[in-house]
């Protein structure tokens, strides 16, 4: 019953606030990965819609620990658990922490596996018109406009990813709104991450997001793990097709960006939205790293089928606009690039000598599949 998982949440929500206000155990809601996408198959193969809770993992926001249980052939989740808000079924966002629901098809797309380059020529474009005499009278605004009418649209190239899918789209979105805030298009949410402004020569900075975590937290029987990390961090660069030593200025918005990264998915929900996409894409790293569905019994076969787990399909962002920005006597040209799936690895492991581990995975007596414990 519906009522009864929402009032099992907001049960869990106040639970989890009164134990963290008395310094206790934190509060996890667990999903189990089987039996989600058993139900997910079951609506399928009776030609019915998924149920909201199973598309939006009972209103989990993050996830925070993998548990594997044998005897149990089960693979849970546990983490964040609260109550949604579904006016958007494309981005449920959870009423008490903001942050988006995690939807199981995007732990979907990343269980199954973009990025464009500006044109080679562009510095050279807009180095010629910054020099051209004829543009000396030509106004910051104007100039700025000839850029990105002769730079031309610039095509977004994906790459082990499926261009139709939320999460492609979340990750051209996220990126783009990054380059417009890092040129200073668009205002800051959080006042420590500004545009920092370059007064020397021109030159190219190449800012994009990259997956970010510190060692992967495991337990002596390998069954339990703690995701551990920001998850995300902003990286910066003066040649657009190498990694080089950016700019100062690069360099510095780049530092307070992954610094403030918390505060600043808080305030767009799109960074939100590519945190949690990351979070599920080192989860299926890890699943496929240590072969956590054979340890668990359980078979992928319907969820990793192109005629198993339906996708939504999303129209794919062919073409992103050149942006161009004055600032300072600085050009800046920017497109959409972002590194992703490649990097969401856990390749760092530290043992869990204290067994902290130890005391939270507990599956319920009834073992609910949506929400335990």
């Amino acid at each position: 019953d519906s009522r009864q998982l929402t009032a099992r949440r907001a049960a869990l929500v106040r639970a989890g606030r009164e134990a963290r206000a008395a310094g206790k155990k934190e509060q996890l809601g667990y999903i189990s990965l089987p039996r989600l996408f058993a139900q997910a198959k079951k609506a399928v193969d009776a030609g019915q819609p998924i149920p909201d809770d199973v598309r939006f993992m009972g209103g989990m926001t993050k996830v925070k620990y993998i548990f594997v249980f044998p005897d149990k052939k089960d693979l849970v989740l546990a983490g964040d658990v609260e109550p949604y808000d579904k006016q958007n079924p494309a981005r449920p966002i959870g009423l008490f922490c903001g942050r988006p629901a995690l939807p199981p098809e995007d732990q979907v797309v990343t269980l199954r596996h973009k990025r464009r380059d500006p044109p080679r020529n562009a510095m050279q474009i807009v180095s010629d018109i910054i020099k051209d005499p004829t543009n000396r009278r030509v106004s910051k605004a104007e100039k700025s406009q000839m850029m990105v009418q002769n730079v031309g649209p610039q095509t977004v190239r994906y790459i082990n990813i499926a261009a139709d899918t939320r999460v492609a789209y979340v990750i051209v979105e996220a990126d783009y709104l990054l380059k417009r805030m890092a040129m200073g298009v668009d205002p800051s949410p959080v006042a420590a991450v500004r545009h920092q402004k370059q007064n020397d020569r021109l030159q190219f900075n190449r800012l994009w997001l990259v997956p970010h975590y510190e060692p992967l937290l495991v337990s002596d029987d390998g069954l339990s793990y703690e995701i551990r990390g920001q998850g995300i961090k902003l990286n910066a660069s003066s040649d657009q097709f190498a990694d080089k030593e950016a700019s100062l200025a690069a360099e510095g918005y780049a530092k307070n960006f992954t610094k403030y990264f918390p505060q600043l998915a808080a305030a767009v929900p799109s960074y939100a939205d590519l945190w949690n996409i990351t979070d599920l894409a080192y989860v299926s790293a890890l699943i496929a790293q240590d072969r956590l569905d054979r340890k668990a019994g359980w078979d992928l076969s319907w969820v990793m089928s192109e005629k198993g787990f339906p996708l939504t399909k999303v129209t794919p962002i062919k073409t992103a606009e050149t942006m161009a920005y004055y600032r300072t006597g600085a050009y800046v040209v920017g497109g959409v690039d972002l590194r992703f799936v490649d990097d969401a690895s856990p390749k760092e492991r530290q043992k869990d000598e204290e067994g902290k581990l130890k005391e939270l995975p507990a599956l319920p007596a009834d073992e609910d599949w949506a929400l335990f414990k």
